[in-house]
């Protein structure tokens, strides 16, 4: 099964569980919905599997094809180096040829020259041999004349008839020559109009390849556009039931109790506990809570989370249109009426932090409906608003808060700000386009802050807030019992987030279809990462920025560092059952 099937299993059972957490009711209130979501989502993910497989196999035949492509290249290189062998051979027998015939027509010539002179001397001493020995003497100057004359005419015949054996033994040498030349040519025009043919035949080939493997690209976006879409619809639908079962954003009129760890039925014992939840950006209600309770009045609380300014009295709208309820007053009705902070807190050293929220409460609205020209949801999408809130005696103490800051927002850059807020920040403030949160945008009224005291404690922990959500290990006590990894199961995750992303399709639960821990192992090693073989001690160092940067683990063989990002990644796609990390920022317990 695919990663991201098995981590929609996951996370819809994870939510679930929220849901239950939260409420306190049963689950039998959404199993119409819920039911009917998970025929959608078990639908979607058989069809997702599908495109996958199917381009799987596109991706596997495209490489063979591309392979037969690299192939044919090589041997298309090879026979063009043959070929331009060749050709640089041919043309170097082409000028000895040429050379050969210049040499055989010099020859020619000179063999045509010397039978010429050979047949000169040859008539001259020839005239001479009929003439008379007293007609030789009587017309030289004497007898040692005659004979030394004779003598060279006959020396220089010799010579002549020497001279043409050797020119005729040249001439016959160079035509040789010639004639070889010429045979090596032919075979080598030959071999390389074959060659040539061959290499025709090998690029009509390779076009082949070539084209199956651009078929293989064009089916494979198209199947890449289609999982997308898939992958989309799977979304939506993970969306609607995380609106039916999720954890509030925020607080809302009523706090949920801080729980604390089981006990774990086995040693060595391992847990890894979220700290913050859930977005962690703008003011974190629990902190401000904490905050008062340390002694902070409501703009000091305002001034800690927000880069604003504060107006003390801003010409907000007299009315506020709210879907469902229509046009209300926006002092008088529509703020007395947000949900979004116990009314409790006021009267448990908490009363601040109910007037930072009143007007941070009506600054959203301002900038939401642009100061009265839209409408505002009355859901959490927006601010949570509830009707009977707004007239009910027992919610006095926020009503008092809303009256006593009437008119006060923050502005930045002379416009009512979007305060954003959230129930916990773990400590520390995120901004939006930090890579846990991957907002769009990031306006500069936001900003990172350590949300702690003096002395490195946490305004929303044990020491002030309390929240139940600073410090959790999340999992379903109906499904995993309890949030406890075995040492096999924690080094399992550990070794699985040594592997980089890319190896994600395979690192689902392998209950889930992921490979097993076996598996993972032999992965590394073929990578040449040396697994981790045990855990003799752990601890998760974190960044100044607000999130778990590199977990430390001692092993027998010595320390080891896992990515902080990558083990929480890694956590969500294969941890067992139900367990679920919902901040960037957390902690691995030990027992």
């Amino acid at each position: 099964m695919n990663v991201l099937r098995g981590w929609t299993i996951k996370v819809l059972l994870i939510l679930l569980v929220l849901c239950l957490l939260h409420s306190g009711q049963s689950l039998d209130r959404f199993n119409v919905v819920l039911a009917s979501i998970d025929d959608q989502i078990e639908q979607k993910g058989d069809e997702l599997e599908k495109r996958k497989s199917e381009l799987e196999e596109s991706e596997a035949r495209q490489f063979q094809y591309q392979q037969e492509g690299l192939t044919l290249s090589e041997r298309l290189t090879a026979l063009g180096t043959d070929i331009e062998a060749m050709r640089a051979e041919l043309a170097e027998n082409e000028q000895k040829r040429l050379d050969a015939e210049r040499k055989v027509a010099e020859l020619e010539e000179l063999v045509r020259t010397t039978q010429s002179n050979l047949t000169g001397a040859s008539r001259t001493l020839y005239k001479r041999s009929r003439t008379s020995l007293v007609d030789l003497i009587f017309s030289s100057k004497g007898l040692s004349a005659v004979i030394r004359q004779m003598g060279f005419h006959r020396f220089g015949l010799s010579h002549m008839v020497s001279q043409l054996k050797e020119h005729s033994a040249q001439q016959a040498q160079a035509a040789a020559e010639y004639n070889v030349l010429s045979s090596d040519i032919l075979a080598l025009q030959s071999n390389a109009e074959e060659l040539s043919g061959q290499m025709a035949v090998l690029e009509a080939e390779k076009a082949v390849y070539e084209r199956l493997a651009a078929e293989e690209t064009q089916r494979q976006q198209s199947l890449a556009g289609q999982i997308a879409n898939i992958t989309a619809e799977q979304e939506a639908l993970i969306a609607e039931k995380m609106r039916a079962t999720q954890e509030s954003t925020s607080i809302g009129e009523y706090e949920d109790s801080a729980t604390s760890l089981p006990f774990p039925p086995f040693s060595q014992a391992f847990a890894v506990v979220s700290i913050g939840y859930p977005h962690r950006v703008g003011l974190s209600q629990y902190g401000a809570y904490g905050r008062a309770k340390a002694g902070q009045d409501y703009r000091q609380i305002l001034m800690a989370y927000y880069n604003a300014d504060f107006v003390e009295s801003y010409p907000a709208m007299d009315q506020i249109s709210v879907v469902g309820y229509g046009s209300m007053s926006f002092e008088d009705q529509y703020l007395k009426g947000i949900a979004e902070m116990p009314t409790s807190w006021g009267d448990s050293g908490g009363y601040e932090a109910l007037k930072a929220q009143a007007v941070i409460a009506r600054s959203y609205a301002i900038a939401f409906t642009q100061n009265g020209a839209l409408s505002i949801c009355m859901t959490q999408d927006c601010q949570v608003y509830n009707h009977s809130k707004a007239f009910d005696p027992a919610a006095a103490r926020w009503h008092q808060a809303v009256a006593e800051t009437r008119g006060q927002v923050l502005t930045s850059g002379g416009v009512v700000i979007s305060a954003y807020y959230a129930s916990t920040a773990g400590g520390y403030t995120r901004l939006p386009t930090d890579f846990d949160v991957g907002w769009s945008y990031n306006p500069s009224f936001l900003k990172r802050i350590a949300d702690v005291d003096g002395e490195g404690r946490a305004y929303e922990g044990p020491s002030y807030g309390n929240s139940p959500w600073y410090y959790k290990a999340w999992y379903d006590p109906a499904v995993d019992v309890h949030p406890w990894l075995t040492q096999e199961e924690m080094l399992d995750l550990l070794n699985a987030a040594l592997l980089p992303e890319s190896y994600n399709p395979y690192l689902s639960a392998p209950a889930y279809g992921g490979w097993t821990a076996g598996r993972v192992r032999e992965e590394l090693s073929s990578l040449g990462i040396v697994p981790i073989d045990g855990i003799t001690g752990i601890v998760v160092l974190n960044s100044s920025e607000g999130y778990s940067a590199t977990v430390r683990v001692v092993a027998p063989s010595g320390s080891r560092d896992v990515d902080g990002r990558r083990f929480n990644s890694v956590f969500k796609l294969r941890s067992r059952g139900h367990l679920a990390l919902w901040s960037s920022l957390y902690d691995i317990v030990v027992r």
